[in-house]
């Protein structure tokens, strides 16, 4: 029997149609769960999610316009793990996008940004010591960084101009002020 014949049969209420459907996709389920990772969930669960997944593919699958229920249904059980990854995530628990495709591509390649999480979150993590370190520096020093690192100023020779010292002072106190912001960083 046709593809086309045992979905129209489905969607009338055939159990034996919808069994036969589950049974010839069963391939593409367990091949797909193998890829996928959602905490908490086993084999069997993934499984599970990826027979429902049939069976809501037969259900909003339009005849008429569709030709190609394979793909359809493929994408399907796909966009259903997704959800589920994506309906976890919320809850605060773990989901994987190291897991790859059949074609080898990690699932986190396949998303379409430029942000970098892990990199964001690093950086404002040493922005904030950055800031209660800068707490821990003395008037003098506190000065020497607004100059250097000031809007309008700019460099150790504007500093030495400035303070009317030496270039090689100038040198002295960046080093004892990174020095110490260093420390303080560090004791974070």
């Amino acid at each position: 029997m046709k593809i086309q014949e045992m979905i129209k049969r489905a969607k009338q209420g055939d159990k034996d149609a919808k069994e036969e459907i589950i049974k010839k996709y069963m391939p593409l389920v367990v091949k797909n769960s193998f890829n996928i990772f959602i905490s908490g969930y086993d084999m069997e669960d993934l499984r599970q999610l990826g027979y429902i997944s049939i069976l809501k593919a037969i259900d909003k699958f339009d005849l008429d316009k569709n030709k190609d229920f394979t793909a359809y249904v493929k994408q399907s059980i796909i966009k259903n793990y997704y959800n589920e990854i994506r309906k976890k995530a919320r809850l605060g628990t773990e989901a994987s996008l190291n897991k790859t495709t059949e074609e080898g591509i990690e699932f986190e390649d396949m998303l379409e940004s430029d942000c970098n999480i892990e990199e964001d979150f690093i950086c404002k993590e040493d922005k904030m010591r950055l800031k209660e370190a800068l707490k821990h520096l003395g008037r003098e020093e506190m000065e020497f960084i607004n100059i250097m690192y000031g809007k309008g100023y700019g460099g150790l020779k504007e500093y030495s101009k400035i303070k009317e010292v030496k270039y090689a002072e100038s040198l002295k106190m960046r080093d004892k002020v990174l020095k110490k912001l260093r420390i303080y960083m560090e004791e974070e």
